[in-house]
């Protein structure tokens, strides 16, 4: 700014700088609070009850460890569970010997017992659905009480 008022920066180079800038702001005026805000806001308090609900699963009173002849069916939610991701990615990822997937133990661990495991993606990783991944977990989620 003081090179500019000192004559050190010519008019016409400020000009060229500022004007694709002074264009975009009269393109796209701002109005003070964004239309979309209040339902930004709604989102982020389902999202927020969301994850503080789902950090029960955290505090174990006593449903951990599952014992088979307690519940009747158990709802697994994650694109990794049938092929679980072992210490992250890229130049951290290893590669074990043995790398049973979730779901898989939960198989071994259940199966027997007549317990219905149930698994849905839940979420994207990488690939595009073909339905909601979020609600069709959220629906085996429904399905599972207290009891199984």
């Amino acid at each position: 700014l003081e090179q500019a008022r000192d004559g050190r920066v010519s008019t016409e180079l400020l000009d060229e700088r500022c004007r694709p800038i002074l264009r975009t702001l009269l393109r796209f005026p701002r109005t003070g609070a964004s239309p979309k805000a209040p339902e930004a806001s709604k989102r982020k308090a389902i999202f927020t009850k969301a994850a503080v609900e789902s950090l029960v699963l955290l505090k174990n009173s006593g449903a951990l460890p599952l014992r088979p002849t307690s519940v009747a069916r158990v709802a697994v939610v994650g694109p990794k569970a049938h092929a679980t991701t072992l210490q992250g990615g890229g130049s951290s990822r290893v590669h074990p010997e043995r790398s049973p997937s979730i779901l898989a133990e939960l198989e071994k661990a259940l199966g027997a017992s007549g317990v219905q495991l149930v698994h849905e993606t839940g979420c994207m990783m990488g690939q595009r659905p073909t339905k909601n991944p979020e609600l069709e977990g959220l629906k085996r989620i429904g399905a599972c009480d207290a009891n199984g």
